[in-house]
């Protein structure tokens, strides 16, 4: 497995955030079946309209250095999802109550400027 590098929303400046959800609100052609797959082996099941509504208006949660996007839309659908290859990997729920207050930094250390990261996939 790769190492991957990530950088959370709490590090992302303001314009970071909106190019990035701007960014996958605005992409079409989603191709949903791997991240439904991945969920269905954990007993999980989602739609792929779902998949799609969390992509059209949820928010970034964190970028890798894979080329991926973690969007969380508001209940609590969270999707990794490949930029470059319009593509679901992983689809799993989270409670929307949950805001990760005491959430730990230490494994967020890719230091890029989203946007150009984003731009050169």
């Amino acid at each position: 497995m790769e190492n991957k590098l990530r950088k959370h929303r709490k590090q992302m400046t303001a314009a970071e955030i909106e190019y990035t959800e701007s960014l996958v609100h605005s992409l079409n052609g989603w191709r949903t079946g791997p991240g439904l797959g991945h969920a269905a082996k954990r007993g999980r099941t989602f739609s792929h309209q779902q998949v799609i509504e969390a992509l059209r208006t949820g928010w970034v949660v964190e970028v890798n250095s894979l080329g991926r996007v973690l969007m969380r839309d508001a209940t609590g659908l969270c999707v990794v999802i490949s930029i470059k290859d319009r593509v679901a990997f992983t689809v799993y729920a989270n409670d929307p109550n949950d805001h990760h207050e005491n959430q730990s930094m230490g494994m967020y250390k890719f230091n890029v400027d989203v946007i150009s990261y984003l731009r050169s996939l």
